[in-house]
């Protein structure tokens, strides 16, 4: 369930919330500015509220080819940036300690300036990490 107005039928909810980071995180995702000459630089951050490590990867529908992708604890803020006229991706996996499986992904995101998507409990999660830890 998404608290945006875009989402796949998954288990797994992406809340928007206001620009600004939360936690500090490294970010894997540094662009050189002048790929967005065309537009203004974007930066998306996605916090983790899931009660495991999640396997997070994040695609701009422009650059298929330079998937990001990171294990977030709980709490922990992952950094994508591009640009104002991309559209990110998001696809959320359990942990590779519980087998790398697929969780949700979200539709494509226009971000403008800034977004921080923030990923919630949910029982498909919980029920993966913890059928892989059996």
């Amino acid at each position: 369930m998404f608290a945006s107005s875009n989402w796949l039928s998954t288990h797994l909810a992406f809340v928007v919330l206001s620009a600004g980071a939360l936690l500090a995180v490294p970010s894997l995702a540094d662009e050189p500015v002048n790929r967005c000459r065309a537009s203004a630089l974007v930066r998306l951050e996605i916090e983790s509220a899931l009660s495991g490590r999640a396997y997070i990867e994040v695609d701009r529908e422009s650059s298929r080819t330079d998937t990001l992708a990171q294990e977030l604890e709980p709490g922990q803020i992952f950094v994508a940036t591009g640009c104002s006229d991309d559209r990110f991706l998001i696809r959320v996996f359990t942990a590779r300690a519980c087998g790398k499986q697929f969780v949700g992904q979200s539709e494509a995101l226009r971000v403008e300036g800034g977004k921080t998507v923030k990923l919630e409990p949910n029982a498909l999660f919980e029920r993966l990490c913890r059928w892989a830890a059996d």
